[in-house]
């Protein structure tokens, strides 16, 4: 589903809800990539999304997909996902619509995200201690091997088998 914008280049929120309501969508996946305001206009989506009864997971782009290799970062906070992941924590005690957050072709990036980078994110997360928002590392149907063989040992505790594998902490 392309997202509609207005002339000024922000996400239509009012549209995209009517259009999910219309379609009898119940969960909806928001990308912060295309413009640097998505972070903002994701903002004013939610509580649009929780009127409707929409849940929604939030969507980062991970280094391969940021410059060198993009135009574009994942705004306004880029590639520290630590503080990402503070800020969603943050969101999601006043949006409960907000259920779920990840970051795209992680498997791709897994020398990025070390143990000890993983330990902070996760804190980070946990440190706001209303939050109610889960992190989720999604494995496509091809990773197999790598989630059982390759997965570094820190990601390896909580595999789940869905139509996709996941790697899911509770935060």
């Amino acid at each position: 589903m392309r997202v509609s914008r207005g002339k000024d280049r922000r996400v239509d929120v009012g549209r995209l809800v009517r259009e999910l309501v219309g379609l009898r969508v119940n969960t909806y996946s928001w990308l912060v990539h295309d413009r640097d305001t998505d972070w903002q206009d994701f903002k004013l989506f939610l509580p649009l999304a929780r009127a409707q009864g929409i849940k929604v997971w939030l969507t980062l782009v991970p280094p391969t997909e940021s410059p060198p290799n993009n135009k574009m970062f994942s705004e306004p906070f880029r590639l520290d996902y630590e503080c990402w992941a503070v800020e969603i924590a943050k969101l999601s005690v006043t949006e409960p619509s907000l259920i779920a957050w990840s970051i795209d072709d992680f498997t791709q990036n897994v020398q990025f995200f070390t143990p000890e980078k993983l330990r902070g994110i996760v804190k980070g997360a946990r440190d706001q201690s209303k939050a109610r928002v889960r992190a989720v590392l999604l494995f496509s149907g091809g990773d197999e091997d790598f989630v059982t063989q390759g997965l570094p040992r820190h990601l390896r505790r909580h595999p789940v088998s869905v139509s996709f594998r996941v790697y899911e902490d509770r935060i």
